[in-house]
């Protein structure tokens, strides 16, 4: 694991060797296989899990994923990129979430609409869309002092952007800039600090800060593209529309043609402005947003579908 980056040790002492089941699970993002096919093992079911943020497919990948006895895919969008090029044996098995026990209250600040947003300078910030965050929550908010914006961040390849964002924060004192690494503990806290959960993606394999803010009970204001589709629509949360845009060179890997979302600023604009215009019907869709998630994904449900496609296959009792 490295340090600042894979820093959750929940799994550390589960590590084995000796690997006693009959079924192997390869969870990655899709380049990682191009070394993880040649690690599968003969005498197993092997089962692929892989995450991808676009819907096209490099033909070699595409062989990678062959290899396996079948693929699992994590959303809708996942499942249907990699069966539109093809790939067969294919289920969809939704992410699972950590669903506390304790339901949240759906209670947004008093004083202050506390809107939240984050990203990695050492992922591809192009694909998380800072610029838009910014701009559409300025655009909304053009005179209220009644509001915040936090941007939590970290990593070290920010390529400029940590100096604009600086930049942006000076100058509007409403946005708050969190550059550091937090513990799970840490990012719970903050997520429970905020009433709004804000992803102008450019695209989003699974979209798992979404869907972890209405496990939270936040209200969410989503790119209405890709993988958060699942579960952020006009009954749960606030979806963006959005035009198609070429990937640009350096903007992702393995993108050569492929082409993502640009949410429209105007519009995120105008559905920030509506929750806080209307907070408590905003808090309606928070409930209902919370109430599917845990219907869908909660590791009662997902383990369910788990176990009705190993059933089907044979490979358990």
């Amino acid at each position: 694991m490295l340090d600042g980056i894979q820093n959750h040790d929940i799994f550390r002492n589960q590590i084995s060797e000796t690997a006693p089941y009959n079924v192997g699970l390869s969870v990655a993002g899709l380049d990682c296989f191009r070394n993880l096919h040649r690690k599968i093992c003969n005498k197993k079911h092997n089962i692929a899990y892989p995450f991808w943020e676009l819907e096209t497919l490099p033909k070699k990948y595409l062989e990678y994923l062959k290899r396996f006895d079948s693929v699992w895919a994590a959303s809708t969008f996942i499942y249907e990129t990699l069966t539109a090029h093809g790939l067969e044996n294919v289920d969809l098995i939704k992410h699972p979430l950590v669903i506390p026990s304790t339901k949240p209250s759906f209670l947004l600040s008093q004083d202050i609409l506390r809107v939240l947003f984050y990203f990695d300078y050492d992922s591809f910030p192009t694909r998380k869309n800072p610029e838009a965050a910014i701009k559409a929550f300025k655009e909304a908010f053009k005179n209220q002092r009644d509001v915040r914006l936090t941007v939590k961040t970290r990593g070290r390849r920010d390529l400029g952007r940590r100096r604009w964002l600086t930049e942006q924060a000076v100058a509007d004192p409403r946005i708050h800039v969190l550059d550091k690494t937090l513990t799970r503990e840490e990012m719970t806290k903050l997520m429970m600090d905020h009433d709004v959960f804000l992803s102008l993606h450019r695209s989003e394999g699974l979209g798992l800060g979404c869907a972890e803010a209405l496990v939270a009970g936040k209200i969410v204001v989503a790119t209405d593209f890709s993988g958060t589709m699942d579960f952020v629509n006009d009954k749960t949360g606030f979806p963006v529309a959005y035009r198609r845009i070429p990937v640009a060179a350096g903007e992702y890997i393995l993108a050569e043609k492929a082409t993502w979302a640009d949410p429209s600023i105007d519009a995120a604009a105008a559905k920030l402005r509506t929750i806080y215009d209307d907070p408590s019907a905003a808090s309606l869709r928070a409930q209902e947003g919370y109430r599917q998630i845990v219907a869908n994904h909660s590791s009662f449900a997902v383990g369910r579908c788990m176990r009705d496609a190993l059933l089907r296959d044979g490979l358990i009792m």
